[in-house]
């Protein structure tokens, strides 16, 4: 979540005159990217999408700048 936050910054910043839907896109690309490892073992990539898809799904983080708002679930 922090690492999506971080990038949700960049994006905006550096690419504030884009459409948020094409934001939205650089922001999971970037955070896709990541390879943490968990207990220092490296995990599969399938593993860091699966936890994004989780926390998008719950509302946690999400791809498009308004997608609470898009989405019918302002809980900031």
């Amino acid at each position: 979540m922090r690492r999506h936050g971080l990038v949700r910054g960049e994006v905006s910043d550096v690419y504030s005159d884009k459409e948020p839907d094409v934001r939205g896109r650089i922001v999971y690309r970037r955070c896709a990217q990541l390879q943490a490892p968990l207990d220092g073992r490296v995990v599969p990539g399938h593993f860091v999408h699966g936890c994004l898809n989780y926390l998008a799904d719950v509302m946690e983080i999400g791809w498009h700048p308004d997608y609470r708002q898009l989405l019918g679930e302002a809980r900031e």
